[in-house]
């Protein structure tokens, strides 16, 4: 799918497959395939698309360059401060301002820093379009952000959506850490976040419009776009699963399963691909193959800590606390980096009346917390722990 941009409610299939974007890492020495080596797009029995002349129509904009008045604006509201910090607050709160400039959110408004300017309407990829380039003119270091968001475990292994979300990465000089979001997803939601770099962020805009053009059956254009993005960010196995989705609208199941099984060979762990070869091989009646992705696919999901965060949260919602730890447990055992796990104990121990249990792992959430925002979250937890009664 798109990536995802606010309103964290709604979820758009786009397809009967799983669409994905940037998920996990990607393998740094796997060879991948040219792009113009492969399958043309057979639009008819008698024509098809090569990778040439698709790519022959489609152009990457400059999507963070600034205009004059862009500068201007940045000279005037930003730049006269010294404090990197100030600098950043002003830019945010000044674009989001009424009184300034009053940038609003709306859910297809992807284009270029200057489209989101000008016209005042942005979603998340448009934002940290927008936000990088003013950033950077401003002084300060910016980089696109990817949120991985937690699978819905519910709807694992039939048509379930990866979720994704794109904001800004801000460090100042003192190494804090700020994420800047025109509309945020909970928190406890993000499973993961990783920098990229502006190719990569440049891929997304080419395959959030692959994937709108291959939501109203438009497959040539979203051929070409997300041919585009493979060529900016080729060891991004999301593009893959993407195209292959491309390939199967248009019939070429064989097409499909080779970027299918090419996402596996950059990330064996991206089980958006493995549900994907999942539902081709049941589609196509192999039993043999549909059965081992079947497999594949339910291995992956006992060795996601986040299948044991939602087991926790549901056994928490019964009131079986112990079972609940022992899910959490397992979660940490597999993932122990990320504070949100250790927050959830936390609360849980408040919950059982053990402040002193309760103390050590908001303790240690602070500890793995990387984002200042979060950070003072955790504080303010602890604080209320350890505020003598009164």
């Amino acid at each position: 799918m798109a990536i995802q941009c606010g309103r964290f409610g709604s979820r758009l299939l786009l397809s009967a497959l799983v669409l994905t974007l940037l998920g996990g890492c990607t393998g740094t020495f796997t060879p991948v395939p040219a792009v113009t080596s492969l399958a043309a797009l057979q639009v008819s029995a008698e024509a098809q698309i090569t990778p040439e002349q698709a790519l022959a129509n489609v152009e990457t904009p400059a999507l963070i360059e600034l205009n004059d008045d862009m500068r201007a604006w940045v000279d005037r509201y930003v730049r006269s401060t010294r404090s990197p910090h100030t600098r950043l607050e002003l830019l945010h709160s000044s674009l989001r301002s009424g009184a300034l400039h009053g940038l609003d959110y709306v859910v297809d408004a992807d284009g270029s820093a200057q489209q989101a300017f000008v016209s005042g309407k942005a979603n998340c990829l448009a934002y940290a379009n927008l936000f990088v380039g003013m950033a950077r003119y401003a002084g300060l270091d910016a980089d696109y952000q990817l949120l991985t968001l937690r699978p819905d475990f519910s709807r694992f292994g039939s048509r379930v959506a990866v979720q994704q979300h794109v904001n800004v990465l801000v460090r100042l000089r003192d190494s804090t850490l700020y994420s800047i979001d025109l509309d945020p997803p909970p928190r406890d939601a993000v499973s993961a976040s990783r920098t990229l770099k502006d190719r990569q962020a440049f891929a997304l805009y080419h395959n959030n419009l692959a994937m709108n053009y291959l939501r109203s059956d438009d497959v040539e254009p979203a051929y070409g776009h997300a041919l585009q993005a493979l060529s900016l960010s080729p060891k991004s196995e999301f593009l893959w699963i993407n195209l292959g989705v491309v390939y199967s609208r248009s019939g070429q199941i064989d097409a499909a399963v080779q970027s299918y099984h090419q996402a596996l060979a950059l990330n064996p762990d991206a089980g958006s691909a493995m549900n994907n070869l999942l539902v081709l091989h049941s589609r196509a009646g192999d039993t043999q193959q549909a059965d081992y992705w079947e497999q594949a696919v339910a291995d992956h999901q006992r060795r996601n800590p986040y299948y044991y965060i939602s087991l926790g949260e549901a056994a928490a919602l019964n009131g079986e606390y112990d079972e609940a730890l022992l899910h959490y447990q397992e979660a940490i055992a597999r993932k122990d980096s990320d504070p949100e796990f250790y927050f959830s104990v936390a609360r849980l121990y408040l919950e059982l009346q053990q402040p002193q249990l309760s103390i050590e792992y908001a303790q240690k959430a602070i500890e793995h917390a990387v984002l200042v925002q979060q950070r003072r979250e955790y504080e303010a937890f602890l604080s209320q722990l350890t505020a003598p009664a009164l």
